[in-house]
């Protein structure tokens, strides 16, 4: 198991099964200290039981557990993205650095998230490297060059 996944579609508010005390519970049977990348629905954004404010502070309350091996989220459904349902994509953009393309029926969103020092740590060894991603559909071509 490389990391753990859990869908917490459970809003902070719900005594019974809380998004934060679910999300320690989870963070507290990982003996193998894997990381773990919470699962968030945004497909009910509603405005009413479920709203951008929710998402938000569930998106806070994982990075702030980073030390415990919070990671990152995870948001089903990217329809809601695609839609912006309650500005949720505008304020993605904003608060987290999110970038989103599209490539064919598939929609491919990128949250950076702060620090990267692992990564950076695994490949300091290696010369600097010029890389080029180029993807293509039909209607869409998205490059980046990144110099590693």
């Amino acid at each position: 198991m490389d990391y753990i996944a859990p869908q917490l579609y459970w809003r902070i508010d719900q005594a019974a099964q809380s998004y934060p005390v679910l999300l320690r519970w989870w963070m507290s049977i990982n003996s193998k200290q894997r990381h773990i990348y919470v699962g968030n629905t945004i497909a009910r954004l509603d405005a009413k039981a479920w709203k951008q404010r929710e998402i938000i502070q569930q998106v806070t309350i994982s990075r702030s557990l980073r030390e415990q091996l919070s990671l990152g989220n995870i948001f089903f459904s990217a329809s809601a993205i695609e839609e912006n349902r309650q500005d949720i994509a505008e304020k993605f953009k904003g608060l987290l650095g999110v970038v989103k393309f599209v490539l064919g029926h598939f929609i491919f969103i990128v949250v950076a998230t702060g620090n990267f020092s692992e990564f950076d740590q695994k490949v300091q060894h290696l010369p600097p490297l010029n890389l080029e991603l180029m993807l293509y559909a039909p209607s869409i071509e998205w490059r980046i060059k990144v110099q590693v």
